[in-house]
């Protein structure tokens, strides 16, 4: 059974991108002009707003730049907007940015540029000014809000997979986290780093990039910390020692084990075997039972294999039987068991869907040739034929 309870958050910087795709340079002289200038004030209101609060960060930074490129409409408006509203930080950020004419501070000269439409402060700080006014009375507060813009507890929480079950959960920040059968994953969500605490199972993470939150997956004695990139994470559930296995398939992770607060403490020569850097294509294991972050030398094939319960599948390639039941029994609450001890070292091939345990074992006895007895509802045999 699969499931998927997706929230799809929009953080208000979402707002500014969508309407940006939207507005086309003002000189076009078609017949949606007033509403594109409508679009730009209001984003133009938007920027204002984080201008006047806080520091962009680098990222924000570049998406203003291109945003001011895109009319001399953009640059004047958000310009008169700031003076408008005596906005000496917000005009002092743009002057880095841009030179300030004349023109465009509202003084009287010659240029080329032209003029926003007659009105352009009545018509939108009155609409604005008690959203501004609320931003800068909470500016301290808000000194360390990161550029991501969302709302921390709207991810905050556990979310849960039943055995068989799969989930699919979208973040407040964009991230998705697809939870494997039997998985629990508990999230905190701060201003300082996206936590998340990997209790139970296995899970996939698709991290969305925020170079000042680091999102930091706790598994076990250890942590694996992103910034956008993408990587599994499984606990193993028959090891006695908190086996953890974390593949790496985008961007660049850093995982540690056994690690010590604070969770930001960078990679050192200290302690090199309990921390490793991994790129896409790697994999790695570790344990309570010792600091050592292995390197596990992995085919891209058999990666793949690994990851093919995203997809609904279980992919065996020389898998011995006995291998092949523990995986498929972590899909069933039914209890599978080998009766013949000679069958247990058989290799296993082929690719089955974990979405129907019986017609999955029914496959499996027709390609092993073996026999499948249900002893009773939850209790299943498997045997070789006589």
């Amino acid at each position: 059974m699969t499931t998927s309870r997706n929230k799809e958050t929009s953080s208000p910087t979402s707002g500014i991108d969508k309407a940006s795709s939207d507005s086309a340079d003002i000189d076009t002289g078609t017949k949606n002009m007033e509403t594109l200038k409508e679009s730009i004030e209001d984003q133009a209101g938007l920027w204002l707003v984080r201008l006047d609060g806080r520091q962009l960060s680098p990222e924000e930074t570049r998406e203003l730049k291109a945003w001011l490129r895109r009319s001399d409409y953009h640059r004047d408006y958000l310009t008169r907007l700031a003076k408008q509203w005596d906005g000496m930080a917000a005009l002092n950020k743009l002057a880095t940015l841009f030179p300030l004419t004349d023109n465009n501070l509202g003084r009287t000269g010659h240029s080329n540029t032209k003029q926003p439409h007659a009105g352009f402060a009545t018509k939108w700080l009155p609409q604005w000014q008690p959203v501004l006014a609320f931003s800068l009375m909470f500016v301290v507060v808000l000194a360390g809000w990161q550029s991501s813009l969302f709302d921390p507890a709207a991810s905050s929480g556990v979310y849960i997979t039943a055995v068989g079950e799969t989930q699919r959960q979208v973040l407040s920040d964009g991230s998705v986290i697809t939870l494997n059968t039997n998985t629990q994953v508990q999230v905190s969500y701060t201003d300082k780093q996206r936590k998340v605490s990997l209790l139970q199972g296995e899970a996939n993470f698709e991290v969305a990039k925020n170079t000042q939150q680091p999102f930091v997956v706790y598994a076990g004695q250890g942590l694996v910390r992103a910034v956008g990139t993408a990587f599994n994470v499984r606990l193993s559930e028959t090891s006695d020692v908190g086996l953890v296995d974390v593949i790496v398939t985008e961007g660049r992770v850093k995982v540690r084990s056994r690690y010590t607060e604070p969770y930001e403490q960078p990679l050192t020569d200290q302690h090199p075997l309990s921390q490793r850097l991994m790129d896409a294509g790697q994999r790695v294991q570790y344990s309570d039972a010792s600091e050592l972050v292995e390197a596990i030398p992995t085919e891209e094939e058999a990666l793949l294999r690994k990851l093919a319960w995203q997809k609904g599948s279980l992919v065996f390639k020389g898998e011995t039987l006995a291998q092949a039941v523990a995986e498929i029994s972590r899909y069933t609450d039914k209890r599978l068991t080998i009766a013949d001890a000679s069958l247990k070292s058989l290799q296993v091939g082929g690719r089955y869907k974990t979405d129907d345990i019986d017609n999955l074992l029914s496959s499996l006895a027709e390609v092993m040739n073996i026999k499948i007895t249900y002893l009773t509802e939850k209790d299943i045999q498997l045997s070789a034929k006589k």
